[in-house]
């Protein structure tokens, strides 16, 4: 360990096995190239074939264990694992660290996606009709938009621009969701016309601040996209979407 040639001898080691098909054996010589030289030059570039051989391996296990172990560690953005000496791991797995905690925080908040579209308003009675029955009537769904769209926030801040687009554009679409879900209220079947009228008319009144904030994310994420100068699949559908394609009409449909 103390020659001079170690460092080389096992990096090498690495690489053979990792080019011979032996991505187990190459997860492992990478491993130990980290560990017994903290302080190479080449460390970074090491945890980064590390997690490529684990990944080639199919050792789904490992790779998650290892991207969450390498992804929770303060950023120090050089050093070996303790963050001293050349560009450490963290730094070298920015991009892939990045990356896990958009998709993640995305897969979180559309987990909730379905019940939350599938949540109608609905007043039942006449003495729901208050703005107090209302909000109660409400409260379900406006629980659920708030925790998506705290998820897609942290999608956003992630800072990967797949994720960034991602979480802005379902965050545009949740909004719109819960325009829709006010628009379409289920009113009581005993009120008067002029009732009907006027709680349909506030109805909206109301949804129609959502469908603004929508737009207004799917604006941003565009003018975003444009300066930034990345392009991907959410970001064609937010500008579909402005203009009134692959989302539902936000006027009710005639009778």
């Amino acid at each position: 360990p103390a020659d001079k040639r170690a460092p080389d001898a096992q990096y090498n080691a690495a690489v053979i096995l990792r080019d011979a098909g032996d991505f187990a054996g190459a997860a492992r010589a990478f491993q130990r190239f980290v560990t017994s030289f903290a302080r190479d030059a080449r460390v970074g570039d090491a945890v980064v074939a590390r997690v490529a051989a684990l990944r080639s391996s199919g050792d789904s296990v490992a790779l998650g264990a290892e991207l969450a172990r390498l992804c929770a560690a303060p950023s120090t953005g050089r050093g070996g694992a303790g963050g001293s000496g050349p560009l450490g791991p963290l730094a070298a797995m920015a991009t892939t660290c990045a990356d896990r905690a958009g998709s993640m925080a995305y897969r979180e908040g559309m987990a909730r996606w379905d019940a939350y579209v599938a949540l109608k308003l609905e007043i039942k009675t006449r003495a729901q009709l208050t703005r107090d029955g209302v909000a109660l009537a409400s409260a379900p769904k406006l629980q659920q938009l708030r925790a998506m769209t705290s998820a897609f926030t942290r999608s956003v801040a992630s800072g990967a621009s797949e994720w960034v687009a991602a979480g802005s554009f379902q965050s545009g679409l949740a909004q719109w969701q819960y325009g829709l879900f006010l628009r379409d209220v289920t009113l009581p079947v005993d009120i008067t016309d002029a009732q009907r009228t006027g709680a349909q008319t506030g109805s909206e009144q109301q949804a129609q601040a959502y469908f603004d904030s929508a737009i207004k994310a799917w604006t941003a994420l565009v003018d975003k996209a444009t300066t930034d100068k990345f392009e991907n699949a959410w970001v064609e559908k937010a500008r579909a979407a402005l203009r009134g394609e692959g989302v539902p009409a936000r006027a009710r449909s005639a009778p």
